[in-house]
């Protein structure tokens, strides 16, 4: 007789997403097979980690790292963070790209959180599983699916094949909050726009004999004027449904207290409720799933899975959006001629290269090569503009006030070039500064920087 097949859904909710892990917890140590997961968002990063083989434990510890947080705040780690290239501190209160003939409001920010760190990391938990899928979701450790929005057909689209850090990364594109991801030409946003609880994927795409549901957001609250983020989600995301349309399911509603979407501090806590709510539906699930798979088996299965996965070693790096010239020296900061290289090496001058404000953004992949047993390394880049203008100040109620400008051109070619001037004028002091600096793009942290500067007391 054949056995019957369950499909774990799971929403979207951010931080809010840490209960799913309790869910998951709570059907394995009561055996309860899970043969098919869907999410979207932060369910889609909890369902991903999931099918690549993590244990419920390891995705807790790694959401209620400082790590995690981290990159959810979109803060570079100090330890990536370069000091001898940074900047002198100076009076400027804001930077402005600048580019002829380019609109005032093409240079307003069109996110709140940088995803430098966040993407490099995804690439990390996620590309080898998908190398040993060969990029096909059905053969992950448990085949899954997350949604993503295409704003440009103004539909959900459902990710079953492809770059699984890539698909997982557009699920979580909360708009205004992380840039969103090109897709085909495309750009694609959180799957929760359009489908933010996933059951009929699972049912259409799955055709299981069970669906279970977590849902960690019933309603989305009332905006705070203060949270951006919560006033984005209220007029962006799509509100999901209170069932699951499926006549053989059990829906999950775990206690979510009340916290911070972008808050994965308390993930620890949020686990805790959904691992209550999940025990509290045991007799439910048992009610319609009479299969059942120990503990041990999953873990035996688990670590045939991840042994069999490619190590994360780079042999080539393949460029968008750049010249020759900038390609190569790129490919000479990641690599140093070496003809591999791993990827803790790699995220040093990976980030060391984020850090020299050439670029302005910056997306990788990594795409698995059976032929070389190695990894490609794709990184699609967008130049920052080569003039950069700074201004601001000393402001005061008496009369020692400060005015501050600086202009800075910023040339990256098989060097990388920087030349600024910047001058202070007050009533008591005027300043002026030139000054250039080129980098010799060498593993050490060799370069010329030559200024010379006026000062003037009145």
């Amino acid at each position: 007789m054949q056995g019957q097949k369950v499909a774990l859904v799971l929403s979207g909710g951010a931080s809010k997403g840490g209960a799913h892990i309790g869910v998951i917890r709570a059907l394995e140590e009561n055996q309860v097979p899970i043969d098919y997961i869907a999410g979207t968002s932060i369910g889609a990063i909890i369902g991903a980690l999931y099918a690549s083989g993590y244990s419920p434990d390891e995705i807790e510890i790694l959401m209620s790292s400082d790590d995690f947080q981290r990159w959810a705040s979109g803060i570079m780690d100090d330890g990536y963070i370069y000091y001898y290239r940074k900047e002198d501190p100076n009076a400027s209160w804001i930077s402005v790209n600048i580019k002829p003939g380019k609109k005032i409001t093409s240079m307003l920010p069109a996110n709140l959180i940088s995803p430098f760190e966040m993407d490099l990391f995804f690439v990390e938990l996620l590309s080898r599983s998908n190398a040993l899928a060969k990029n096909n979701f059905d053969s992950l450790f448990v085949p899954f699916r997350c949604v993503v929005s295409d704003i440009d057909s103004s539909c959900p689209v459902v990710m079953k094949s492809g770059i699984l850090s890539q698909a997982v990364r557009a699920s979580m594109s909360i708009p205004f909050v992380f840039t969103p991801v090109i897709m085909n030409g495309k750009l694609i946003f959180d799957g929760g726009m359009y489908e933010n609880f996933p059951c009929e994927v699972a049912a259409t795409e799955f055709i299981p004999d069970v669906i279970i549901g977590s849902r960690v957001a019933e309603r989305y609250d009332k905006p705070n004027q203060d949270d951006p983020v919560s006033l984005l989600q209220t007029m962006l995301m799509n509100r999901q449904s209170d069932s699951i349309p499926f006549p053989r399911s059990v829906l999950i509603s775990p206690d979510i207290p009340k916290f911070n979407l972008l808050d994965f501090s308390h993930t620890a806590e949020l686990a805790d409720s959904g691992y209550a709510a999940a025990l509290a539906k045991i007799k439910s699930i048992r009610e319609l799933v009479r299969d059942s798979v120990s503990p041990g088996q999953i873990s035996s299965r688990r670590a045939a899975f991840r042994d069999r996965q490619p190590p994360l070693v780079f042999d080539s790096i393949i460029i968008n959006g750049l010249t020759r010239p900038q390609q190569a020296y790129v490919r000479k900061i990641l690599k140093h001629g070496s003809p591999t290289v791993t990827f803790e090496d790699l995220k040093k001058e990976y980030f060391r290269f984020i850090n020299e404000g050439f670029i302005k953004s910056i997306f990788p992949v990594a795409r698995y090569n059976p032929g070389t047993g190695f990894f490609d390394l794709c990184l699609d880049i967008r130049k920052a503009d080569n003039f950069s203008l700074l201004f601001g100040g000393n402001l005061t109620l008496g009369t020692a006030n400060e005015g501050f400008v600086e202009v800075q051109y910023r040339y990256l070619w098989t060097k990388a070039l920087l030349l600024k001037a910047n001058g202070y004028f007050g009533r008591f002091y005027n300043s002026a500064k030139v000054a250039g600096r080129i980098d010799f793009n060498s593993k050490l942290p060799w370069f010329i920087e030559a200024g010379y500067t006026y000062n003037y007391f009145n």
